[in-house]
């Protein structure tokens, strides 16, 4: 039998089984379980990082034993599950301090005076859904700073398939309103539109775009489906923060693809290229 670490049930959230790797909130603690790991005990290989026990003793004989991660500094290291001295599961772990994030809103009105039903209401479920994806799984503490309705942007935005230099000059507007709105090199931009036609192919409706990878400016359609909206939104900030694609899983909130809004998970891969190392 697999001697191997697993997440606990209703807690995998910052957990990747692809990898062993387990993601600690800041200054906070995770349980995990070890599979197969009676008689076992546990070995940190920086104990500075991050110190683990079983969370109870009498459990040395059992086959699903609790495991409690406490973080102590920021970094990475690994913990071992050892036998006679052999190890027979590692488990890596990474622990990043809280970054804040800052988002301004703007509702886009085109030339046409086309605009989204967003407006402001709107924006405290989106922050909470925000922070509900990337808190636990990026330690990242999203709050809104500016929210903008009827900001005017030239062009027809529902247009679709724009040539390269429309689709240029379109996006170099967006950039000068976001300077004029607020110039704060921290902050981020998300122009929510009504329609954006602007790489929209047969079969494939573009939804979002990032203005780069990374970038601190994202372009959202409105859909009807507020799950699938706010996994738009937290998809293009992803790019933005410096992740890309994840073509290998469906549920990965990187996934190219949306799939009715249930996209949430993020990969190590995903957390290491948006919070570099810890």
């Amino acid at each position: 039998m697999q001697t191997t670490f697993v997440p606990t049930p209703h807690q995998n959230d910052g957990f990747d089984e692809d990898a062993s790797w387990v993601m600690l909130p800041d200054g906070g603690e995770r349980r995990v379980h070890l599979l197969n790991g009676s008689t076992m005990s546990l070995h940190v290989v920086d104990p500075s990082v991050v110190r683990a026990k079983f969370a109870d003793d009498t459990e040395h004989v059992s086959n699903r034993r609790t495991v409690i991660l406490k973080g102590l500094d920021y970094g990475r290291t690994t913990v071992e599950a050892k036998l006679y001295g052999n190890i027979k599961a590692r488990l890596h772990v990474s622990h990043y301090l809280d970054r804040p994030v800052k988002v301004n809103f703007y509702r886009v009105e085109d030339e046409n005076g086309d605009v989204p039903i967003f407006n402001s209401s709107a924006v405290p479920d989106i922050i909470k859904g925000l922070n509900g994806i990337y808190g636990n799984q990026a330690n990242l503490n999203f709050s809104s700073h500016l929210i903008r309705e009827f900001v005017r942007v030239p062009g027809e935005l529902a247009e679709k398939n724009k040539s390269d230099e429309q689709v240029r000059r379109l996006l170099q507007s967006l950039r000068d309103r976001a300077n004029q709105l607020d110039p704060s090199p921290g902050h981020y931009h998300v122009f929510w539109m009504l329609k954006y036609g602007a790489r929209d192919q047969p079969g494939k409706d573009v939804q979002g775009q990032a203005m780069g990878i990374p970038s601190q400016l994202c372009v959202v359609e409105e859909v009807d489906n507020p799950v699938e909206q706010l996994q738009i939104i937290a998809h293009e900030l992803g790019h933005c923060f410096g992740a890309h694609h994840d073509k290998e899983h469906k549920e990965a909130l990187m996934y190219p693809y949306t799939t009715g809004g249930k996209n949430r998970k993020l990969y190590q891969h995903a957390v290491e290229e948006i919070r570099g190392d810890p």
